[in-house]
């Protein structure tokens, strides 16, 4: 019995709160980046994504798949966004918000419950860090295909600061070209197959992924 007072007690204060405090569009403006996507409750991935939010109810979005804008309204705790974007920025969402965060919560096509956690940032870090990292001799050990796993021998990556890269075994030059390092999107595209990888790190390994090829390289630093 108490149990159920004390829940009913915390659902008037929620409600009340919620009555007195409504959203407006100064409590949501500014730049926000994702921190979590969960999706029918599990947790996913989508890389780097950046939402200003503006005043003039106006928005943009920065993501791997390219930047865009758009339009939203506010009422009460109900964000509409309106733009030509087939994933989560044209539709309706129940927002909510603590301190710095955003909270996103709504149905994608699917029937799909989606909630999305967003913090407030002050400006889109420095991704300098990211290129340096990348920047240096690796060898490719191991590839990954529709959950196959494959051994990979002398076979190695040099990417340097310039924008070039070698890829090399143990009978010499296999492809050098231009490689591009999009420290914001966390992408890397090598310019022979002008394709985008997803890069990131697994400790001190680097992982390149590329979802539409299901493919996966893993690359250890060779320090020397």
């Amino acid at each position: 019995m108490k149990s159920y007072i004390l829940k009913f007690a915390l659902l008037v204060i929620i409600l009340f709160q919620t009555t007195c405090n409504p959203f407006s569009k100064k409590d949501i403006e500014g730049l926000w980046q994702l921190e979590e996507a969960k999706i029918d409750g599990i947790i996913r991935t989508y890389g780097a994504i950046f939402l200003q939010i503006n005043a003039d109810n106006s928005f943009a979005v920065s993501r791997v798949t390219g930047d865009f804008g758009g339009l939203y309204s506010l009422r009460s705790n109900k964000l509409e966004m309106n733009s030509n974007d087939q994933l989560w920025f044209n539709k309706s969402w129940k927002v909510n918000y603590f301190e710095d965060y955003l909270f996103l919560k709504g149905i994608e096509f699917g029937n799909k419950t989606t909630k999305l956690e967003f913090r407030k940032i002050d400006e889109i870090p420095d991704f300098q860090d990211f290129e340096n990292k990348i920047v240096g001799n690796w060898q490719l050990y191991q590839t990954i295909k529709e959950g196959n796993i494959e051994k990979v021998f002398n076979t190695w990556f040099h990417i340097d600061g310039e924008g070039q890269y070698l890829i090399v075994d143990k009978n010499g030059l296999l492809e050098k070209g231009r490689v591009i390092i999009n420290t914001r999107h966390k992408k890397v595209i090598f310019e022979n197959d002008e394709m985008a990888w997803k890069a990131w790190f697994y400790g001190k390994e680097l992982r390149l992924n590329h979802e539409r090829l299901g493919i996966q390289y893993c690359l250890r630093k060779n320090e020397k």
